[in-house]
């Protein structure tokens, strides 16, 4: 199984401790545009990671999920951004058509674009979570009512070279789950692109990390 389809299989409840009727896709690190050059040729196409975007879409719309949740990375503005931001965008109208709404933190690859695409989208489409380097959280909501917070931090420019978590300040939840986004180098101490501590991330009130 090569890196892509593992991605687009990310498909789970999560293990929260509170009970939560939400069911979520979790994924990231598409980098979307790039191409896997170590398939046969006959399956060089299903290896393209716009392909396994359009399978994740379609995986998220068969598991009726209430959203999907992308941790960095999903755009490579290094490599054929413009090819693959058509893609993406009618993915996430896609998916917002059916009631699922897309939100995500920006990695380190697409700093400058994910921004740029929020913008486009509307909100309840896609939510960039965390911008500029603040953390903010963004709370789901099940048949009207509070069912889930996220708390996440998006990558201010291309490095980033302190832990992104120190900064961060956990909040009462209300007896709901909370599930924490951030797209960096776990163990990493001297990383340009925010280096994660796994300790510090344990020592958070954090019900499960979504890590890019």
């Amino acid at each position: 199984m090569n890196v892509t389809e593992r991605h687009a299989r990310l498909d789970l409840r999560l293990p929260f401790r509170h009970a939560s009727p939400m069911k979520l896709l979790l994924t990231g690190d598409l980098h979307l545009g790039r191409t896997s050059t170590r398939l046969p040729s006959g399956q060089r196409e299903r290896g393209r990671t716009i392909s396994a975007w359009k399978r994740l879409v379609q995986s998220a719309l068969d598991e009726e999920v209430h959203a999907v949740v992308l941790s960095g990375d999903v755009l490579d503005e290094t490599n054929s951004y413009w090819e693959a931001s058509g893609p993406f965008q009618r993915g996430i109208q896609e998916l917002a058509a059916k009631g699922i709404r897309t939100l995500g933190v920006a990695g380190n690859h697409d700093a400058d674009v994910l921004p740029s695409l929020a913008n486009s989208l509307p909100p309840e489409a896609f939510t960039l979570i965390g911008a500029n380097g603040k953390w903010e959280r963004v709370t789901l909501e099940e048949n009207g009512s509070p069912a889930l917070h996220i708390d996440g931090w998006s990558f201010p420019s291309r490095t980033f070279r302190q832990d992104p978590t120190q900064s961060y300040q956990a909040r009462a939840s209300d007896h709901l789950p909370v599930l924490g986004v951030v797209h960096g180098d776990l163990g990493a101490t001297e990383s340009s692109y925010a280096p994660l501590s796994l300790s510090r991330l344990q020592s958070y009130p954090v019900d499960g990390w979504l890590l890019g």
